[in-house]
């Protein structure tokens, strides 16, 4: 959206500023801008910047395993590897065990507060 957004004069807060800082000057540099006035510059910006966002962002992102699969073997989950050897934690064992913590919330009475006495 920043790379379009800046062929025009409303796609940035800056160009806006800027034109807003023209028009008040008492002897200003230039004329204020129309609304395509940075078009003729910043369009071959933003085709240059969307060529190289499509040529590296293959190489950049990394391919990622569909959500709920289990980490390929040899290769720790994310929170494996920040929590150190001997933790395998997946996103199915994070859900299971917060279900299981509403559940032990509710059974109890406890939790909630809500209905009131009489």
């Amino acid at each position: 959206s920043m790379l379009g957004g800046m062929c025009t004069l409303i796609g940035t807060s800056t160009n806006l500023v800027l034109n807003a800082q023209i028009k008040i000057d008492p002897s200003p540099p230039c004329k204020p801008f129309h609304l395509f006035a940075m078009t003729p510059a910043a369009l071959p910006t933003a085709l240059a910047g969307l060529a190289l966002l499509a040529l590296l962002a293959p190489a950049v992102l990394a391919r990622r395993a569909p959500l709920g699969s289990k980490p390929e073997a040899g290769r720790a989950s994310a929170t494996s590897a920040a929590l150190g050897k001997g933790y395998d934690v997946s996103l199915n064992d994070a859900a299971q065990a917060a279900a299981q913590g509403l559940g032990k919330g509710s059974e109890a009475g406890g939790g909630g507060g809500g209905g009131g006495g009489g």
